[in-house]
């Protein structure tokens, strides 16, 4: 088996030379605000910019962040202003303007609640009852639309993350649902530790299972981001051979991208 894994590295890398004779130099990304995996405040920028801008060095390739709202950053690589941008979820509707790499990072969004409430659930109807929290603005999935939409479900939304996490400590509500790195993200960040110590999350996933990848897109109006692509799948998959990725996502529950 290790024979093979350093096989396909080697095929890798020899595939690598052949294309790295394009000596592209730089690309131009949109990136946007949301911690723990993309910020202008963050080391690294945040823990997957980390992961994009390494793979890209393995291709001598420099990333240069353009900090901007994530749609407006969206609309500029869709023209073509900016090459692309880092990170979105699988849609349809924009798989005809970009290229989609592989995989960066698989997320989950789960449903976070106090230890000492004994969650089970395995379809929304368990959910009946439960005082269960939102975020305004965020989309879950289509159960949780539907659950809201039929007020047989007791859902209430609130402008920021963290005042979830807050009504949670305060028993106001039983559940709460986010992205299980930036939940836990806000609690290191936000609260005190023995408030961290309180909570804890189910491991079920609300997330449909196309849309828990996240990938760099890149746009179709710059012909060479085809080959660009290319020379980014090939970076990434050096860092999971390597172990990095691995590295990476343990660094960042030990708090090592908090300052830039």
């Amino acid at each position: 088996m290790k024979k093979l894994a350093i096989y396909g590295l080697n095929l890798l890398l020899s595939l690598s030379f052949s294309i790295n004779c394009m000596a592209v130099e730089s690309i131009n990304l949109a990136n946007g605000e949301w911690p723990p995996y993309h910020s202008k405040k963050l080391k690294y920028y945040g823990f997957v910019s980390r992961i994009i801008t390494e793979a890209f060095a393995l291709k001598s390739i420099k990333v240069n962040y353009k900090f901007l709202p994530w749609k407006r950053g969206m609309i500029l690589a869709q023209r073509g202003d900016l090459d692309g941008t880092a990170v979105w979820r699988y849609k349809d509707k924009f798989a005809k303007d970009f290229y989609y790499s592989d995989s960066v990072l698989g997320t989950n969004t789960v449903f976070f609640h106090l230890k000492n409430f004994p969650f089970k659930w395995n379809s929304f109807d368990d959910l009946k009852g439960m005082r269960i929290g939102g975020t305004i603005g965020y989309g879950y999935n289509e159960e949780y639309d539907k659950a809201e939409q039929s007020q047989e479900f007791i859902i209430h939304r609130v402008p920021r993350d963290e005042q979830n996490f807050a009504k949670l400590l305060a028993g106001r509500i039983d559940i709460f649902p986010i992205t299980t790195e930036v939940g836990y993200y806000i609690l290191q960040t936000k609260f005190r530790l023995k408030d961290q110590q309180l909570i804890t999350h189910h491991t079920q996933s609300l997330t449909p299972s196309k849309e828990r990848n996240l990938h760099l897109l890149l746009s179709k109006k710059i012909e060479k981001n085809k080959q660009v692509l290319i020379l980014f799948n090939l970076g990434l998959e050096q860092l999971k051979q390597s172990g990095k990725l691995r590295q990476y996502h343990e660094e960042l529950y030990q708090g090592k991208y908090q300052n830039n």
